[in-house]
């Protein structure tokens, strides 16, 4: 099985910790703001949460999934059912996004995407611990048990 430098999965671990806990805080605080029905106060908030969404989706298909197929048996099937998630969750967010521009989103349906996010996030965060966990550096399921819990204390 081919593994990752040690050097590499450090820093992808860290940036995921990083990601993981800056995407939950953004998603605990929209769920507040839908819970409310404050659709103005998620609007603001949205942008934000947006481009940290996409730039961390982005980051795990740049440079996770490539590795992830050259290092695990089923590695192929994990990485298309990652990208079609991905796909399906920026047609979400752009939606509601426009739907908060436009003031017409409704709130309950936005914190339902939100927990869906938010049990993706913890979902991810379990599941890279576990491969973490099979990688050199096994101290890395440490940084990315953090992350998971930072994703739980944040929603």
């Amino acid at each position: 099985m081919k593994t990752l430098h040690p050097d590499d999965t450090l820093a992808h671990a860290e940036r995921l910790c990083r990601d993981y806990a800056a995407l939950a805080s953004q998603v605990g605080a929209l769920t507040r703001c839908a819970e409310r029905g404050d659709v103005r106060a998620c609007d603001d908030a949205w942008d934000a949460f947006s481009r940290a969404l996409d730039e961390h989706l982005a980051f795990a298909e740049a440079e996770l999934f490539p590795r992830y197929l050259a290092s695990e048996a089923g590695g192929a099937a994990f990485v298309l059912r990652g990208w079609g998630a991905h796909d399906e969750l920026r047609r979400e967010a752009l939606r509601f996004g426009v739907e908060l521009q436009l003031t017409l989103v409704n709130p309950e349906a936005l914190r339902a995407f939100l927990e869906g996010v938010r049990e993706r996030l913890g979902r991810e965060a379990s599941a890279l611990c576990a491969w973490a966990e099979s990688q050199p550096e096994g101290g890395l399921r440490g940084l990315l048990t953090r992350a998971s819990e930072a994703v739980r204390r944040a929603a």
